[in-house]
């Protein structure tokens, strides 16, 4: 009888001890790799931290010329070549890959637009007991190539629909450093919504239809702010 709870209880200590060691390489598959830097689809480099956490490592960009050629876009307004051993010498994207994305447009040989940032702001405020929601959504087109001046573009000629079929007005939008951006009223506020479509007018850019540019909400931002931001 002694004989048989012994062996039941070193059996019942080896299966915990199995357990146990699975759960521990669970964990350690899990875990985030070692910090490092990466960078964005919009061209931004990204510090990668070991506890998981993630954030800019600057506001510079990266573009492709049409030769092919990578530079370096600084936030105050100069660029420089990226050295050939660099790791980010090599495009982001080739034409290859932009054709099977439905963020990015390959307008023409030399102009390719990327929907890049696409933030959802919400603005509360309590009134009466009662909770006040205010959203807008911001939205950057970063434009890789040749443009000629700012191209010639009306809010109203930008349509702006989330998978539902719900269409948001566009405020108003500006061009800045190569980067369109657009300011659109109200946001969905449930999590129904898969994607937004984005469909620019063709014409302001040199092509003979139009622009359609596709962002999954997964890739969509959500920030809670004080105030709503202007263009």
């Amino acid at each position: 009888m002694n004989t048989d709870r012994i062996t039941i209880q070193r059996i019942y200590k080896c299966l915990s001890g199995l357990c146990l060691g699975f759960f521990a390489l669970q964990v350690l598959a899990g875990s985030p790799e070692p910090g490092g830097v990466a960078l964005s689809d919009d061209g931004r480099e990204i510090r990668l931290n070991p506890d998981g956490t993630w954030e800019y490592e600057s506001q510079d960009r990266y573009a492709t010329l049409p030769s092919g050629e990578r530079i370096r876009l600084k936030a105050d307004g100069r660029w420089e070549t990226v050295a050939a051993d660099s790791a980010w010498a090599a495009p982001l994207v080739s034409a290859t890959t932009a054709a099977g994305r439905q963020d990015i447009s390959r307008v023409s040989s030399q102009l390719t637009l990327v929907l890049g940032d696409f933030v959802i702001e919400t603005v509360r405020s309590t009134q009466h007991k009662n909770t006040r929601v205010k959203s807008q959504m911001l939205i950057e087109i970063r434009s890789e190539g040749t443009v000629s001046g700012s191209p010639s573009i009306e809010p109203q000629s930008i349509s702006l629909q989330d998978s539902r079929g719900r269409s948001y007005e566009i405020l108003a939008i500006a061009w800045r450093d190569n980067v369109l951006m657009i300011r659109a009223d109200d946001a969905p506020r449930w999590w129904g919504v898969k994607y937004f479509q984005l469909t620019l007018p063709g014409g302001a850019f040199g092509s003979a239809g139009d622009i359609q540019l596709v962002k999954n909400m997964s890739e969509v931002v959500r920030e809670e702010v004080e105030s709503l931001s202007t263009l």
